[in-house]
């Protein structure tokens, strides 16, 4: 009998453990309560990569007491931007990926080169989103 231990790999911690024996199939896992920004997609047999482990479908393999970590995907976001220029409204979707780094935007008008619209910038922890 072995015991496994959960790492929820930048998730909210895991403190339960399983005990499990080679040969049978994973018991009934744990789900990690959140990981802002992000999907649980799974327990894998290492911390990048590795093998899905499902309870009551995957066979144990381990030989000794181990760790299964979470894995994440990161949520999609879509941001919709209404604004009123002179000339006419304007609309612009924009879809990314969540990231931590980049999760506070504010606005902020920008005029462009001579001759250009202006255009508003999002101005983001690391770097701007121009639109």
């Amino acid at each position: 009998v072995y015991t496994v231990s959960f790492d929820a790999n930048g998730g909210d911690a895991v403190t339960a453990t399983k005990k499990v024996t080679f040969d049978s199939t994973y018991p009934d896992l744990p789900n990690p309560a959140s990981r802002t920004g992000y999907e649980f997609a799974g327990w894998f047999t290492a911390k990048d990569g590795g093998t899905k482990v499902e309870g009551g479908t995957t066979k144990v393999t381990a030989t000794s007491d181990h760790t299964l970590f979470a894995h994440w995907d990161p949520l999609e976001l879509t941001l919709n931007f209404n604004y009123n220029f002179p000339g006419g409204i304007t609309q612009h979707i924009h879809t990314s990926q969540y990231h931590p780094d980049q999760s506070q935007i504010r606005p902020a008008l920008r005029h462009g080169a001579s001759g250009e619209e202006p255009r508003v910038c999002y101005q983001r922890r690391k770097g701007n989103l121009y639109l």
